[in-house]
Parts: structure tokens; sequence; C-alpha cells
């Protein structure tokens, strides 16, 4: 993903125009984000600053590669996918009681299918013993 390409997403996602992120960013035209967006420009760092903040991401967001993009947790590195990097920034936007309401509806589905792949297992086992 360009970082044209993160910006927009990233604006999208906060459901505001081009022209509002200009203002947020204390500029005056919205068409400084569109050449951004479209890759015609690439802010410098001080304007990478301000599009971070107006966006409410961190700034590491636009300036790794993404094949830098990783996380790290318990078994090695995975990648995020596009879907995944969209489902955190909405959930992000979540007040902290509609979040835990998402985590445990999630919760409940990983324990059932948890619970389903266990059925499975142990009745494979049984049938070819």
């Amino acid at each position: 993903m360009s970082l044209g390409d993160k910006i927009k997403s990233a604006r999208e996602l906060l459901g505001i125009s081009q022209l509002t992120l200009a203002v947020k960013c204390g500029w005056d035209s919205q068409s400084r984000i569109g050449n951004y967006e479209k890759d015609l420009r690439e802010p410098n760092i001080k304007d990478l600053k301000k599009l971070a903040k107006a966006l409410e991401r961190p700034l590491v967001y636009f300036l790794e590669n993404e094949d830098e993009a990783r996380i790290t947790e318990g078994q090695g590195d995975q990648r995020l996918t596009e879907v995944e990097k969209n489902v955190l920034g909405m959930f992000k936007h979540l007040t902290a009681s509609q979040q835990r309401g998402i985590l445990n509806e999630i919760q409940a589905v990983y324990r059932l299918n948890e619970e389903v792949v266990a059925t499975y297992r142990k009745r494979d086992g049984k049938e070819s013993g």
C-alpha cells in the first residue's frame, strides 16, 4: 500500500472529506490532500506529522514499508491483512464499552470454534483407532 493509499484509507475510516482533513492540518486547500492521496506529491516529515495527528494514527503507520508492517505475538511474525488493518482502525474509534462488547463476542466465537475442533479431533481419533 502506497503512502497515498494509507492517507486515503485513514481519512475514509474517519469518514472525513479531503477538505476537512486539510483544515484539520491547517491548510487552505483540499488539492494538497488529493495530491498526497494520488501519490503526486509526498509530504515532508513536518506535514506527515500533521496528517498523522489529524488522522489519529501513529506516525510510524505512514512511515513503515508494507514489507516491514509486522506484529509479533507468541508464534512469530505475522503480517496484518488489509481487512485486519481496517478492523483495527475501526475498533480504535469505538468507546471502551463497545470494545469490551466486541471482544466478548470474539472470545465467545473463538471458544466455540475451539470446542468444535476438539470434538472433531476426538471423534477422528476414536474412529481411526
